[in-house]
């Protein structure tokens, strides 16, 4: 890492402490339990299976301010917005969140990531906790993290990003 570079946590919230599990154990379970006579129960199984594990490596796992850029760290391809492209940003009130709608998206197993209809606005999200929300006004579409510490990753924007 940089001597520039700053990280900040992807704790999750309760309900994806409790969700995760339970999907989790819920896909599993179908997979282990699927009658295997049936030509197509390994098809079924190995999408179920398959569904888990890219739901997991694509999920927020942390967000590293570094060189001009926001990256949010997945197992799978990491996600890096150029600093210079964010307009402003604020911390949203828990409220915000609150009848999201999912577009295409995942919304409650290892974090809530993808588009999300919020009111009549499309956001993207690569959120984990979703009572601290930081929204980054961009260009074209807003995009919605959670960082541990919602204040000092706003505190470590370049001047000007923050508003509140």
């Amino acid at each position: 890492m940089h001597p520039e570079t700053m990280l900040f946590a992807a704790p999750w919230d309760d309900r994806l402490r409790l969700c995760t599990p339970l999907t989790v154990a819920v896909l599993v379970s179908a997979a282990l339990f699927l009658p295997a006579g049936q030509p197509w129960s390994w098809l079924v199984k190995g999408i179920l299976i398959m569904l888990v594990v890219g739901v997991w490596a694509w999920a927020p796992r942390a967000y590293r301010l570094e060189s001009g850029h926001l990256v949010i760290e997945r197992l799978i391809g990491d996600v890096r917005i150029p600093l210079i492209s964010v307009r402003h940003a604020r911390i949203m009130h828990p409220d915000e969140t609150r009848g999201a709608v999912r577009v295409w998206a995942v919304g409650g197993c290892f974090g809530y990531f993808g588009r999300f209809l919020n009111g009549m606005e499309t956001q993207t999200w690569y959120v984990t906790d979703t009572h601290k929300c930081v929204r980054l006004d961009l260009a074209s579409l807003p995009v919605v993290i959670s960082p541990s510490d919602p204040a000092a990753f706003l505190s470590a924007l370049p001047n000007g990003l923050f508003r509140n």
